[in-house]
């Protein structure tokens, strides 16, 4: 029976990774264009596939002139790059902390930082953006974006400009330019905290915290968003059930009238959840997610939480259609202060390695190479050049030339992390048999060691073990320990579900496999869970069969033991019956040609039919004769000895008592007493 698809070279930890990097990811981007109030939002919500177009567009990033300086603007949660001037890059980085903050503040044990800090490229003009994004200005009539989030397993890149003005013709006075960047960095944050959550509390939640105000020392969250509150007046709320069923395959989803209408909705009941009629629902919302993650449906888990789910539209509504809504102001941080944040200036091989690497990362191969090749000449050793080139070539599909710059990032600096895990997959992706050489292992446990909260090194080592077949308790607990560092990774969840049918727990399997159907996002995501939710099936199905085949057993060997026992019982009762019988038989006198009897011993002809006989090749003999009223079990140790006649004269000649006397009426003399008792003496074959 085979337990899971562990296909040569197929790790499904590892070759996530691997087809992960090699396609691009871009993590919470929801695709679509949207119409908000009386114009169209300029900031769209990106796609993987805009980007999958943009590598196929042309074009250099060598644009920067050689006398441009760059800085670096370290925050306690970020990292800044930026063109523009130092106190710009602080504002902007003291923006994300605050945003940080906030979702802290909401939610205090939440995990808000990634395994790397996130970068954000802050550049001056729009120009300079041009230069990061060009796919968006190579498409005629395309939009220009203010920024843009770029989500991977490994980093997170923004990229953003800073002088964003708001235009009257679109923008309500509200408008936050970077809304669309603070509502995928929530999406980031939501995926570091939970396996999954419903479609409409997920954008609910980006929605809310990525229209934050951020103002000089506080935040304004939950201020209203003027085209949801528009569509609402031309428009009726979806009822709740349908919202709560709302799905990534959902036409509410994907349809652009449809989607807007959804978001607005979902930013809508989050915001009433959380901040409305004083926050008297909040720990609602919090029974509603325990709800979820006992595996409780959605829409059963909302009525269980929040009661008549008519009657709370009917409280949407109204809340809707109030004078005001309210807001929370949030206090900057303590420990976060503006001034504390370091600044360096970055030498051109820096930036250029920086920018490079957002490229590539970004599928601009042909821009990221020319940075890339530019960092190096000017500073041959310069490990993250080496990493981000060997993710180049990585990405290119050509191995060897990836393998020598990840070694060189590797001697160049030891504790790179990702150049140590990138390696460790090049080598996995060499060796399509399914051996996983030893240094693959060693790799994968230094990154670890480098950097304990990077869940993809414990997923790739976990399927390595997997594979093998080895350390499987081990296994589950990486697996386990990838999880707990970011649930919303559903290939972590797979990976222990493959483990756990490896350790031939197919049910516990299979229950991981239906959480994460509920929360696919993707044709190809369903399809790996369904195969393997298969898998665990036909396990669990042919361990319920072996199951049964044992018990059958079982019960066979113990019916065999009952009739074993019963006939033993049975013999017993015969045996005292012919004791009983020979306290009434007259002994008989022995004649001159039968054996003399033993000493105190007695002789006892009985008369019946044979209805057993077996012989050894010694010559011993045992029968069964069949009296009136009990079978007798008799002996002889040798047949040869015994007196054998018939009726009337000898019997025929040659005729064999081992073959011939089963089946005949005979009158038997045998021994009776002492330690021959049984012993036949002769047999008289009758008629």
């Amino acid at each position: 029976m085979r337990l899971g698809r562990w296909r040569a070279g197929m790790l499904p930890g590892a070759d996530w990774a691997i087809r992960g990097l090699r396609a691009g990811w871009c993590r919470g981007l929801s695709g679509r264009r949207e119409w908000r109030g009386v114009g169209l939002l300029a900031i769209q919500r990106f796609t993987a596939l805009v980007i999958g177009l943009a590598s196929l567009a042309g074009g250099s990033s060598l644009w920067a002139e050689k006398s441009e300086s760059w800085l670096e603007v370290r925050s306690p949660h970020f990292v800044l790059v930026s063109n523009g001037s130092a106190k710009m890059g602080r504002r902007v980085a003291l923006q994300f902390e605050m945003i940080r903050a906030v979702f802290r503040n909401t939610f205090p044990k939440a995990r808000v930082d990634p395994a790397q800090l996130p970068i954000i490229l802050a550049v001056k003009d729009e120009e300079s953006l041009k230069a990061l994004l060009p796919a968006f200005w190579e498409q005629k009539g395309g939009i220009h974006p203010e920024g843009y989030f770029l989500g991977g397993q490994a980093k997170q890149y923004v990229a953003l400009r800073t002088d964003t003005s708001v235009d009257p013709k679109y923008y309500s006075p509200n408008y936050n330019p970077y809304q669309t960047i603070y509502h995928e960095y929530i999406h980031l944050l939501v995926n570091l905290n939970y396996r999954w959550l419903p479609l409409w509390l997920s954008e609910g939640l980006a929605e809310l915290y990525g229209s934050t105000r951020i103002m000089e020392s506080r935040v304004d969250l939950g201020r209203p968003m003027e085209y949801h509150l528009e569509l609402f007046r031309r428009q009726r709320l979806l009822p709740l059930p349908i919202l709560f069923a709302v799905d990534y395959a959902s036409p509410y989803y994907n349809q652009e009238h449809q989607a807007t209408v959804f978001y607005a909705e979902s930013w809508a009941l989050t915001h009433f959840l959380i901040l409305g009629e004083g926050g008297k629902h909040s720990q609602k919302l919090v029974a509603y997610i325990a709800l979820l993650n006992n595996d409780v449906n959605p829409t059963e888990a909302a009525t269980q939480a929040f009661g008549d789910l008519k009657k709370l539209g009917n409280r949407l509504d109204l809340y809707l259609r109030g004078l005001t809504m309210p807001s929370v102001q949030v206090k900057q941080p303590v420990e976060v202060v503006e001034d504390n944040f370091a600044v360096r200036a970055l030498s051109p091989a820096e930036s250029a390695t920086v920018r490079g690497d957002f490229h590539v990362y970004n599928r601009r191969l042909a821009d990221g190479r020319a940075l890339l090749e530019e960092a190096l000449r000017l500073k041959p050793n310069y490990a993250p050049a080496h990493e981000s080139m060997g993710f180049l070539h990585f990405r290119e599909g050509k191995k060897e030339e990836a393998a020598r710059f990840f070694d060189e990032a590797v001697k160049l600096d030891s504790r790179n992390y990702l150049a140590h895990y990138f390696h460790a997959l090049l080598v996995l992706e060499q060796n399509p048999s399914g051996e996983v050489p030893e240094g693959v292992v060693h790799d994968l446990k230094r990154t670890i060691e480098l950097n304990p909260d990077f869940p993809s090194a414990y997923l790739s080592l976990a399927s390595v073990y997997g594979t093998r077949g080895q350390n499987l308790e081990e296994a589950r607990g990486l697996a386990a320990k990838a999880i707990n560092l970011e649930p919303g990774n559903l290939q972590g969840h797979l990976v222990l579900a493959h483990i756990l049918l490896r350790q031939e727990r197919p049910a516990e399997a299979a229950k991981i496999c239906r959480r994460v159907l509920a929360a696919t996002k993707t044709a190809e995501e369903r399809a790996g869970a369904e195969s393997l939710l298969s898998d665990a099936q036909q396990y669990s199905d042919y361990q319920a069969e072996m199951k049964q085949r044992a018990e059958e057993a079982r019960a066979t060997a113990e019916e065999e033991a009952r009739i074993a026992e019963r006939m033993e019982r049975e013999r017993a009762a015969r045996k005292k019956l012919a004791w009983e019988d020979l306290r009434r038989v007259e002994p008989v006198e022995p004649t001159t040609d039968t054996t003399e009897p033993s000493a105190g011993g007695m002789q006892v002809t009985v008369e019946g039919k044979v209805i057993e006989v077996s012989c050894t090749v010694k010559g011993a003999l045992r029968l069964t004769l069949a009296c009136p009223i009990y079978n007798l079990e008799l002996q002889a140790a040798n047949y040869h000895q015994v007196k054998l006649v018939a009726a009337e004269g000898n019997p025929p000649d040659g005729f064999n008592l081992c073959r011939q006397l089963k089946g005949l009426q005979a009158k038997i003399t045998h021994k009776a007493g002492g330690a021959d008792a049984g012993e036949i003496v002769s047999i008289e074959l009758r008629k």
